[in-house]
């Protein structure tokens, strides 16, 4: 049985919890907080004693560390809706506007929100080395992570399961150590976070927030009681690693993560080759289709021909026989006509796999009723695909339907081209 540790790390404490997890049931075993000292080097060895004492007592096969919100940058972008794996490649364009190093220098995760206008990102980025360093922290006393999360994402989807509403409207409050964690809600998706030291003003800032995010206001941690009667708070004392544990083993619409994608496990899931084996079946039935109905179409002219032929020997100078045979005829340009519809996209498919170079890949095909084609897609060198595109006889007219966008060596291109006439 898998055991996770959820671990939470604050400016004066480090709070631990520890739990076995059985598919999608969690038994919370053990919680407890241990007082750093001030001293970050002395801290970074108290966590590391405590570490290996839990691997002692314990043995969890990983560990789900929380961080908090002062390390992270968090940005609400206006992006077209778009496929994740899309969303995360536009991303590493749009956030060079935004921060203040390279973004080779984060890591980032995303969460897709719908307004009334239409698609926002919040974006949520961290530096590569503070999470590095804390990885090397946690494999020194060894232990292995197995994620890497923003804490106040984590218990915030856990008061929503809480509160039991399915629209939380309003500010959602995390007190920790030294700071408060605020979040504006609508539709329970986060949309602007802030967090301010425990020394400001709490309620001057929930008024703030509360300007342009009106609803109730929930909260997690110790807040002063004046504070909560004065903005009737909805309070749930939620321990942040339980939260921690609880938002990695359910993956909800609030999940974050933030290790490096190629130190993340990939975990034996049967269904995306489920759903590959389903896409191409789906393939090759519909090219299956398109050939079944070219033989039969081909099939159909051929007899139809050979009827004209005989006609032809047998109506010599017979009217009635002329009108048979023209009528015959307009049925054979009429099939013709149909098989060239029918076939286009088999045509443009099936060319298409033979002359796309290796170095080039398509993630998107329109083929439309008369014959304008659109391709999208990544390439090493997007030239050789358009000379490998000229040199075919099936098109013609190829021309860019949008700038080339370069980045790491790899060109995405959109081109346009018609289909030449057989």
């Amino acid at each position: 049985m898998p055991r996770l540790l959820g671990l939470d790390i604050d400016s004066k404490y480090i709070r631990m919890s520890v739990a076995d997890r059985r598919l999608k049931s969690i038994t919370y075993l053990r919680s407890e907080g241990i007082g750093l000292p001030g001293d970050r080097e002395a801290g970074n060895r108290a966590l590391s004693d405590a570490l290996q004492q839990w691997k002692k007592d314990y043995a969890p096969s990983g560990v789900v560390v929380g961080l908090s919100l002062q390390l992270f940058t968090c940005k609400l972008l206006d992006m077209p809706a778009m496929g994740r794996e899309d969303m995360r490649k536009a991303l590493l364009f749009e956030l060079e506007k935004h921060l203040p190093l390279a973004v080779d220098e984060y890591l980032f995760d995303f969460l897709m929100l719908k307004t009334g206008n239409g698609m926002k990102t919040l974006v949520f980025s961290i530096k590569k080395d503070a999470v590095s360093a804390l990885m090397k922290l946690i494999s020194d006393a060894g232990m292995e992570v197995a994620s890497v999360r923003c804490r106040v994402a984590d218990v915030l989807n856990s008061m929503i399961g809480i509160s039991g509403e399915k629209n939380m409207k309003g500010i959602f409050v995390l007190a920790t150590d030294d700071a408060y964690e605020i979040v504006g809600l609508e539709d329970s998706l986060p949309r602007s976070m802030k967090r301010i030291s425990a020394g400001s003003d709490l309620a001057e800032a929930l008024e703030v927030f509360r300007t342009a995010y009106p609803g109730k206001v929930y909260c997690s941690g110790p807040v002063d009681q004046l504070i909560a009667e004065h903005f009737a708070m909805t309070k749930s004392q939620i321990t942040v690693p339980n939260a921690l544990i609880f938002s990695f083993v359910h993956k909800t619409r609030l999940n974050l993560e933030f290790i490096p994608r190629e130190l993340i496990k990939q975990k034996k899931d049967l269904y995306p080759y489920l759903i590959g084996g389903l896409a191409a079946a789906a393939l090759c039935l519909y090219l299956l289709t398109g050939f079944v109905v070219y033989y039969k179409d081909a099939r159909a002219l051929s007899k139809i021909e050979s009827r004209t032929e005989t006609i032809k020997s047998k109506a010599s100078g017979v009217i009635e026989a002329r009108k048979k045979l023209e009528a015959l005829q307009d049925d054979r340009k009429t099939l013709l006509a149909f098989q060239n519809r029918s076939n286009l996209a088999t045509r443009v498919l099936k060319d298409l796999t033979k002359i796309v170079p290796d170095n080039a890949w398509i993630i998107n095909l329109v083929v439309d009723e008369k014959g304008l084609v659109e391709i999208e897609g990544f390439s090493r060198k997007t030239s050789d695909l358009v000379m490998a595109l000229d040199s075919s006889k099936l098109f013609k007219n190829i021309a860019f339907a949008a700038p080339i966008l370069s980045r790491d060596g790899e060109e995405r291109f959109s081109l346009k081209f018609e289909v030449s006439e057989p």
